[in-house]
């Protein structure tokens, strides 16, 4: 039943002769103060939604921090598996343009095979910069539907 609902029906009693000034003014009282405490409920709920939305943003700001490489002049930008695999096609390109002709001519290498080690330490660090953009997707996942469960949680209030 509504609150108007309520206190029209209190009227109806007080004026029917069935609730005495007294009586009505307490009933009355009791009614608002009812309401009003199902309001402070409804709106500390709805404040508690939001402090936990600014919370989980904060916490992925922080965690965000783990994920992220640092570009030309130190500019942040987060990892990504594209960037990753260019990468590791372009080491790959650069070894096999050394490699690749001495191999088809059936020759020795002409490089110290410590040499092989600028190649592969540079593949290692493509593949490692892959699984790095990998994990922050996943964590960037988690992130969002967390966030929209709060908001729907939120706008559900």
């Amino acid at each position: 039943m509504s609150l108007v609902s309520e206190l029209e029906k209190l009227e109806q009693l007080h004026q029917s002769g069935s609730l005495s000034q007294h009586e009505f003014a307490i009933a009355k009282r009791k009614l608002l103060n009812e309401d009003s405490h199902d309001q402070q409920v409804a709106d500390s709920q709805v404040v508690k939604i939001q402090n936990d939305i600014e919370e989980l943003d904060r916490s992925w700001l922080i965690e965000r921090e783990k994920y992220m490489s640092s570009a030309k002049f130190g500019k942040q930008r987060a990892p990504s598996k594209s960037g990753s695999i260019t990468y590791l096609i372009w080491i790959s390109f650069a070894a096999s343009c050394f490699i690749v002709p001495d191999i088809c001519r059936g020759q020795d290498l002409d490089f110290p095979p410590i040499f092989a080690l600028t190649f592969i330490v540079p593949i290692v660090i493509g593949v490692i910069g892959y699984k790095k953009a990998t994990n922050y997707e996943l964590a960037e996942a988690v992130y969002q539907k967390k966030r929209k469960e709060l908001l729907a949680r939120k706008a559900a209030s």
